[in-house]
């Protein structure tokens, strides 16, 4: 099903965001929710 597989893909991409996110929280990430665009440009600029 097509739909399925979208939300998979979209779910596995959620982890990878939020798994980026905790390696980046560590140095330089202010407190509170930052959206996945912050996070990877984060994450490349480093």
């Amino acid at each position: 099903n097509k739909c399925l597989n979208e939300k998979r893909r979209r779910t596995q991409e959620n982890l990878y965001i939020d798994e980026l996110a905790e390696l980046i929280s560590a140095t330089d990430m202010s407190s509170g929710k930052t959206d996945k665009c912050q996070i990877l440009q984060r994450t490349v600029e480093q």
